[in-house]
């Protein structure tokens, strides 16, 4: 006696789907009739392989490259300062420096 073929995971089915030769109605309609507790996450994942993808031809505009510094240096100023535990100030550079040993 055989044991019976295991049933796919959900992420089986979603990556069968995702690679489909032909991801058009007829396989979406497939794939809900035989897998109908997964239609919504189906669903989905159609409309998101179905969209187009936008790519700039050209590279950033100096104001869109100067929002970008700009965000990153607030990024950077956020981000928490770690400070070993032995460290003391160092004058000449403004920053926490780890003691010589």
């Amino acid at each position: 006696m055989n044991p019976s073929p295991s049933k796919p995971s959900r992420e089986e089915i979603l990556d069968a789907f995702a690679v489909e030769l032909s991801p058009g109605r007829e396989t979406l309609e497939r794939y809900l009739r035989d897998y109908p507790g997964y239609a919504t996450e189906l669903v989905d994942l159609s409309r998101k392989l179905s969209r187009s993808i936008h790519e700039d031809d050209g590279p950033l505009t100096a104001k869109a490259q100067a929002a970008i510094e700009v965000a990153w240096e607030r990024h950077v100023a956020a981000a928490p300062k770690v400070v070993a535990e032995d460290a003391e100030p160092d004058i000449e550079c403004g920053v926490l420096c780890k003691a010589p040993t």
